[in-house]
């Protein structure tokens, strides 16, 4: 998923969706920093969980390294 500005883009998620296993994991998220602050990121994640919800995920998860400099934008 994708999410853009003024026609650029701005935000990006990326997610692996299991239909057998009705899980979803989120593998990437990334938001250009002059559009954090601005609720992109949650929108996507919600873009991403609301689709994978429709396709019968149950199980969510995002997983992201702590320490990395792009770990303070999520947190």
């Amino acid at each position: 998923y994708g999410a853009m500005h003024e026609g650029k883009p701005i935000g990006i998620a990326a997610a692996l969706l299991d239909c057998d296993l009705h899980t979803l994991e989120i593998l990437h998220i990334e938001v250009i920093p002059s559009e954090r602050d601005h609720q992109v990121g949650r929108t996507l994640l919600e873009k991403v969980q609301a689709e994978a919800t429709r396709q019968g995920a149950k199980i969510f998860s995002f997983i992201y390294p702590i320490n990395e400099p792009e770990s303070a934008a999520i947190e």
